[in-house]
This record gives C-alpha cells, structure tokens and sequence, in this order.
C-alpha cells in the first residue's frame, strides 16, 4: 500500500509537470513560428462591417510586406517607406522613413496599433475598433 501512495506521490506531480511544459511550449510554438516568415498587406478590415479596404498600390508583388528576421521583429516597405514590426513595443508598427505618404489609410493606422492576433494564415495588427489584416505568403 505504501508503494502505491508513493508511487502516485510521484507520478502526479511528474504528470502535472509535463502538461504545464506542454502548454508553454505550444504557446510559445506560435511566436516562434514567425521567424522567417513573409507576410502581404490584404487590407484595413472594420470589425464591425467587415468591410476590407484595399491598399491603394496593389500591382506591386513586394510593397506591403513584412518579413520576420527573429520571432518579434519584422522588417518590410510599403510602396516607397520602410517599415518595422516590434511586437513588444507599440505601436507595434512604425513607418521608418518618410519619403511620402503613398497612403493615408496605412499611415493613420499604423501609428495607432496597439495589439496583434495570429493564426496560421492571418497577423492582424488591432488599432481601436479595427485592424490591419496581413496575409503569410511564404
């Protein structure tokens, strides 16, 4: 009798140890999935119509994305401006140079990020209401 106190004595608090580092590790398997990843611009989505707005320069296959050089930084341009990704620090995106606004509706919600989601094929970048929706690609 004993034996089998001790043995779930043990066996309960090794079994709660692995499930706990189970969790850390699937949440954390998300960020860390995001290391060179490429991602484009679909649009600016009002969460309360659902309504997409297109970028206003969508011909180009390299303007609007972003590519993830660690697991929470990203580097990418929108038409004519570089742009960077931090998503420890908010506003998470910023336009890194200035050389002009090619579009008002990126440039307005850009400075106003202040949380992202992701799942497996969407980085949502949330500002108020609404959010900037980005696509992987690669």
């Amino acid at each position: 009798m004993k034996f089998i106190q001790l043995l779930l004595g043990l066996f309960i608090p090794f079994m709660l140890c692995i499930s706990s580092c189970n969790k850390d590790t699937e949440e954390s398997g998300i960020i860390n999935q995001l290391e060179g990843t490429k991602w484009k611009l679909k649009g600016f989505v009002d969460s309360e119509t659902g309504k997409i707005t297109l970028p206003i320069w969508t011909e180009c296959n390299e303007c609007f994305t972003i590519t993830f050089d660690t697991d929470s930084t990203a580097t990418g341009k929108s038409y004519l401006n570089l742009m960077w990704v931090d998503l420890n620090k908010t506003p998470l995106l910023r336009i890194e140079t200035m050389i002009w606004p090619e579009d008002e509706t990126l440039l307005n919600s850009v400075v106003q990020t202040e949380s992202y989601s992701i799942t497996e094929n969407e980085l949502r970048f949330i500002y108020g209401n609404n959010y900037i929706l980005y696509e992987i690609i690669k």
